[in-house]
Formats: structure tokens, C-alpha cells, sequence
């Protein structure tokens, strides 16, 4: 198939590097993928609990599993191993696959890579054209022929297997919820990772454990299968990948084992998974010390280790050992809280906006915390509104780093009242939730708290956006009736055909910028 449609190997080249512009967007293309299929009955059916509800822990191992697909598949490294992945993958979605249960049409596979064939083309376009014209059409051309024979490959496995199309109505989905665990989901498998403190447990004798055995251990809240395999010694985390089946319970064929829920198969040895070996499953450190069998395992309520405290000066009000805050964590600093992401410092004020519940007190995923109280998030790095209830964006401040102390100042601009207006300024006033506003030449929009920028001239025929009418994140322009999302500029309804250049907005206080370079 490849050489039908001229895949050629300089293609695979192509595709190799614009691997890094795929890995800046994907969380947003995922995102807006999974908020597609959780709209159509027929595909959130398979999302869902028993009593109606999303399976958001689900939701986010599905989301992995396509981010892993979509990153392995632009290493572009096409070989036997990925040619059986990508067979896999397409049998996943079948009767005939791990989980007879589960059966995707294939319609909506076909949906899926046609998503992505014209998702990856945006990007290009948007990130490649104006920068060398010559190379983005080659790698238009080379991902649209990629797409081709992932779509021969994947639909191989459906046989003569049809189901029935049906028109229910579409369903409601909150897509700055599913955006931030498409985010989340990108980051886990990606690798980003904090620092985990261990702690060592004894969980059994070795003489009750022969070779040949094994024993389910609880530690915590782990479920932990303990495996004493050809004189080796393995620890493995007792949940299945797919749907958290009890997996160290199944069968054990040579170094094969078997989860006994759906048959996903696993390397006992080393966790992995045996159809797409950069997934597996959590393994421990295991040994024996004087006849007891030891783990190492994650303490969940470890402290950082103590450290040699500085005694020539005391901290002030707004200052805060940079050793205190390790990597995602927060830490409250007078009325303020600071919070470490990857080894920068952001700081805003501690009472959420809503309610006023404790933000260093929550939970901090990437740059987004979540109050504690009611689950609004914030982006701890521009202060804005990310999930509701609340709609104020937070008052974000400077932080400084000297050395091993931080300090938290105010930032150096002046309230909308006190001054003149930059030309890509605003007051935050100015822009209630649900409204839009004119800035320079971007259209400034608040999507319930939350502030996305895009240019102001529609696509199609230059129509003012920022005078035309805002749904959720749609707006629609007041000259053809052109829809686009203000949040990433996709366009969702003609007769506009490209998608609109977005900005990023930074809210200081009362005053909003936005960022246009």
C-alpha cells in the first residue's frame, strides 16, 4: 500500500522532524478529539459508567493511548514492530480484538485518522508555511500519503463487520475539562514526572513464596502482585492498563502474563506491554533482606527531607526558601501562594476567586491548580479561569529567584484606572464572561473566566469577530455566519475554510494583555 500511493522513505524523514511541532499541539488535538467523540452517542456510549456518568480515569488511559500512538507514529520509524502495533490497534476497535465487548465502527476509525489527516495539515500549515514554504508542502504531502496506509492498515481488521448508523441528538461536553486531561495525559506519557519520595516495606516471607508463586500484596492503596519467576524476584502493580483488571491474578505463560479480564498480555519481567512495549505496567524495586521480602514504594505522605536552614537572616513577609517547593509543589507565602512548575516559580493570590478556598492546598497538575473547596482551576501562570465554578482570574504577582531564597513582588503595572492602555492591553472589567471585545487587531473573547485571543477578520470574508455573536467557545461571524473556536482557532462551521491565528492572553490584576508575538 505504501508504494501504491508513493510512500517514500524520504517521507519518513519528513515526517521525523516535524515531529516536535506534533508534540507542541497534540494536548490541544487530542483534546478536541476526545470532546468530538464524547458529543455522539454512539462513541461516548463507550466512556461511560453503569450510571451514566464519564469515566474520566478511562477517559485518560484512552487519551495516553492515543497520544503514545500519534508520538510513535511521528518518530516515523516504520518498521515490523510498528507495522504489528499499528494491527493491533486497528483489532483493539473490533469484536475480534482484546475486549470483545468493545466494538468501534468502522466509521468512525475512518473518522478518527481523517481528524487527525486534517488536525496535522492545519498545523503544518500554520507552523510551517510561514517559516519554509517548500519543506511544509513536502510534509503535507508525506503525512497525507502516511494517512492513506494507516487507514488500509487499520480497517484490515474489520472484515465484513457493519453496524447501523444512528441520529441521536448530540450530547453536551465541557471541553476545557477534557483539554486539561488531554494536557495531563500528554505530560504522563511524555515522561514528566515529579520527584517521588520511597519508602521500604517488608510485605511477606520469601520461604512462602517458592519459585514457581506468587502473592497479591496491599500496601497503601497499591494492589501489588509479587512474583518469585526463575529465581527471580518481580514486583508488578495489579491493575490492567485497559480497564484496571486484576492482572497479576491471570495466567502466567513462560514470562507472559495474561490479564484474566480482556487478555492483554504483559512482560512479567519487566511490566511491559507486549503489543506496544513503550507502555507498562508500574514495577518496584523487590529484594530479600535476612528472609524477608522488601518493596520499594512511592510514600504518599513523605516530606521533603529536611535542609541546613540559612541563620544569618530571617525570611520576609513575601519571601520563601526556594528548597521548601520542590517541583510541583505550592506553598503559601503571606496572603499568596507560590507554586514550582518544572523549576520556575509562579505566584497569585491564595484565595480563589469563587469562594475564597485555600489554593496551596491544591491539587497542581502541569500549571493548573484545582480549589480544593468547589474544583474551580486556574493557570497559576497568567492567573486565568480554566474550569468553573469560579470567573474571576486570579491576581498573579512576580517572582524572583536570588540564590536559595524567592521573593514575591508585586507586578509593576498599574491598574487600569491609574493609567493609559498599552495598545494590546484591556481591562479585565471590560469583557464580562460571555462577551467579546476589540484589542488592537485581535478579537479578545471571556469563555466563562476564562480569556482567549484570536485575530479579529474572519477567514472567509474579513468579518469583524469581536462584533459577532459568542456561544461557549464558538463564535460566529456577523457577515456569512462563520463559526470558529476562539480557544484554538479550528474553524467548525463554512463558508470559512482556515482556522484563525491565536494569541495568548495574560491577566495582571485588573489588566489583560495579549500577546501577539
Amino acid at each position: 500500500m505504501a508504494e501504491f500511493v508513493g510512500f517514500k522513505p524520504e517521507d519518513a524523514e519528513v515526517i521525523r522532524r516535524t515531529k516536535p511541532i506534533i508534540e507542541k499541539h497534540l494536548p490541544d488535538i487530542v483534546g478536541r478529539f476526545y470532546s468530538h467523540l464524547l458529543r455522539y452517542p454512539p462513541t461516548r456510549q463507550w466512556f461511560l459508567k453503569s450510571d451514566g456518568s464519564i469515566d474520566n480515569e478511562y477517559l485518560e488511559l484512552r487519551m495516553r493511548h492515543l497520544t503514545n500512538f500519534w508520538v510513535r507514529t511521528a518518530e516515523a520509524v516504520f518498521d515490523d514492530e510498528y507495522a504489528g502495533y499499528v494491527d493491533y490497534v486497528g483489532r483493539a476497535h473490533t469484536s475480534h480484538g482484546a475486549d470483545p465487548k468493545i466494538y468501534i465502527a468502522e466509521r468512525y476509525v475512518i473518522g478518527q485518522v481523517g481528524f487527525m489527516s486534517h488536525a496535522i495539515s492545519d498545523v503544518i500549515m500554520r507552523e510551517l508555511h510561514p517559516v519554509d514554504h517548500d519543506f511544509a508542502f513536502k510534509a503535507e504531502e508525506a503525512w497525507d500519503n502516511l494517512m492513506m496506509v494507516l487507514l488500509e492498515m487499520l480497517s484490515r481488521a474489520y472484515g465484513g463487520e457493519r453496524t447501523p448508523e444512528t441520529f441521536d441528538a448530540l450530547q453536551h461536553v465541557d471541553h476545557a475539562e477534557v483539554a486539561a486531561m488531554a494536557q495531563k495525559a500528554f505530560e504522563l506519557e511524555q515522561g514528566e514526572e515529579q520527584p517521588v519520595v520511597f519508602k521500604k516495606v517488608g510485605v511477606a516471607h520469601a520461604a512462602d513464596i517458592p519459585d514457581g508463586e506468587r502473592k497479591i500484596v496491599s500496601v497503601g492503596t497499591l494492589s501489588i502482585g509479587v512474583f518469585h519467576h526463575k529465581g527471580h524476584w518481580y514486583a508488578l502493580r495489579n491493575s490492567c492498563l485497559h480497564r484496571g483488571g486484576l492482572v497479576c491474578t491471570g495466567p502466567l505463560d513462560g514470562d507472559v502474563l495474561i490479564c484474566p479480564w480482556h487478555g492483554f498480555q504483559y512482560d512479567v519481567t519487566t511490566g511491559k506491554f507486549l503489543s506496544d512495549p513503550n507502555a507498562q505496567l508500574d514495577t518496584y524495586p523487590i529484594f530479600i533482606e535476612q528472609g524477608e521480602v522488601m518493596l520499594q514504594v512511592p510514600d504518599t505522605g513523605a516530606t521533603a527531607a529536611p535542609r541546613p536552614v540559612e541563620t544569618a537572616s530571617a525570611l520576609k513577609a513575601n519571601e520563601f526558601r526556594v528548597g521548601d517547593v520542590p517541583p510541583g509543589a505550592a506553598a503559601l507565602v503571606g496572603d499568596m501562594a507560590v507554586f514550582n512548575i518544572g523549576g520556575e516559580f509562579y505566584a497569585t493570590q491564595n484565595a480563589c476567586t469563587h469562594k475564597a478556598g485555600p489554593l496551596n492546598e491544591g491539587a497542581l497538575e502541569g500549571s493548573v491548580v484545582e480549589c480544593p473547596w468547589h474544583g474551580s482551576r486556574f493557570d497559576v501562570r497568567t492567573g486565568q479561569v480554566v474550569l468553573g465554578p469560579a470567573k474571576t482570574p486570579l491576581k498573579t504577582y512576580r517572582v524572583i529567584v536570588d540564590g536559595p531564597i524567592g521573593r514575591i513582588e508585586e507586578q509593576s503595572v498599574m491598574s487600569s484606572e491609574a493609567r493609559t492602555m498599552e495598545d494590546n492591553e484591556f481591562a479585565v472589567s471590560d469583557v464580562p464572561p460571555g462577551s467579546a471585545l476589540l484589542v488592537g487587531n485581535a478579537a479578545v473573547f471571556n469563555v466563562d473566566g476564562r480569556f482567549c485571543a484570536t485575530q479579529d477578520e474572519c477567514t472567509h470574508k474579513k468579518g469583524p469577530l469581536s462584533d459577532g455573536e459568542l456561544n461557549g467557545e464558538i463564535v460566529t461571524c456577523p457577515y456569512h455566519g462563520a463559526q470558529f473556536n476562539v480557544c484554538s482557532g479550528a474553524v467548525i462551521n463554512g463558508p470559512a475554510k482556515d482556522p484563525l491565528q491565536t494569541y495568548r492572553v495574560v491577566i495582571d490584576g485588573d489588566i489583560g494583555r495579549v500577546e501577539m508575538e
